[in-house]
């Protein structure tokens, strides 16, 4: 069977929340396919799906080290940090690579998230502002973020 339709097949599996089926079918690929893009994409979203936060971390950190120019894999380590750890265990991640991704809209605004729920609301303004300047559609997304409460709530 082609890794298209593997993956296919395992996606449908993890819709269904049978994650070990989902899981059981990639295990069935061979040779390159086995580490393709696609599979190890497929298999974060397993993990991520499945709350196996330590198996998420590992695809989004293999993917990551293969793009260093990609900040999404960096966000989504740092999300599955979080989950796995704590707020602060996944600021510290991205503030490892800030400098590289400070013209990145979506890596300040995780940035601007963390800095937020650990409690430093001038940090979390100034990547916020500084993600609204580079994409503003991030200001609406902003307005409804939950995790950007203490913000708010630091203008009262």
């Amino acid at each position: 069977m082609n890794l298209r339709t593997r993956i296919f097949r395992a996606d449908g599996y993890r819709q269904l929340e049978m994650f070990a089926d989902a899981c059981m079918e990639l295990e069935m690929l061979e040779g390159k396919d086995r580490m393709a893009d696609a599979t190890l994409h497929c298999r974060w979203t397993i993990y991520r799906d499945s709350e196996n936060w330590l198996g998420a971390r590992s695809m989004a950190a293999e993917m990551a080290r293969r793009d260093p120019k990609d900040s999404e894999w960096r966000i989504r380590n740092s999300h599955a940090v979080r989950m796995n750890e704590s707020a602060a265990a996944a600021l510290a991640y991205l503030m490892k690579e800030r400098e590289a991704f400070e013209d990145d809209a979506a890596y300040q605004y995780e940035l601007g998230r963390y800095k937020c729920l650990t409690g430093d609301l001038k940090g979390a303004r100034k990547a916020t502002r500084r993600a609204f300047e580079l994409n503003r559609e991030y200001r609406a997304k902003f307005v409804e973020d939950e995790d950007f409460d203490a913000v708010w709530d630091s203008f009262e």
